[in-house]
């Protein structure tokens, strides 16, 4: 797999891990389109990844021993809004003898 398909597969897996409805892992596979022994690479991936994967007998799913989040893309570091403060007079001047001096 390349690089972007394999970690949007990564996603996927980890959306269906946090749901606790992956299934066996050749359920898994149909689901994902893969082979079960990708499933089986994918997984092992993750776990070098630090993912605290295991495979509970009893759901018949792999779950995570504890709350974690995978993220992949860009994301803004803080969402929150910020409040814009005027700066002092020399710096606005400062910006127009610059602008000026680009023309």
């Amino acid at each position: 797999m390349k690089l972007f398909a394999t970690l949007k597969m990564v996603e996927r897996l980890d959306q269906l891990i946090r749901l606790k409805s992956t299934g066996t892992p050749k359920k898994l596979a149909v689901r994902l389109g893969i082979s079960e022994r990708s499933v089986h690479r994918l997984i092992e991936m993750m776990k070098d990844m630090e993912a605290p994967i295991y495979y509970c007998i009893a759901r018949q799913s792999y779950c995570y021993e504890c709350d974690v989040e995978f993220r992949f893309g860009f994301y803004l570091k803080d969402s929150t809004p910020k409040e814009l403060y005027g700066g002092t007079g020399k710096s606005f001047e400062l910006f127009f003898q610059t602008a000026r001096n680009w023309q």
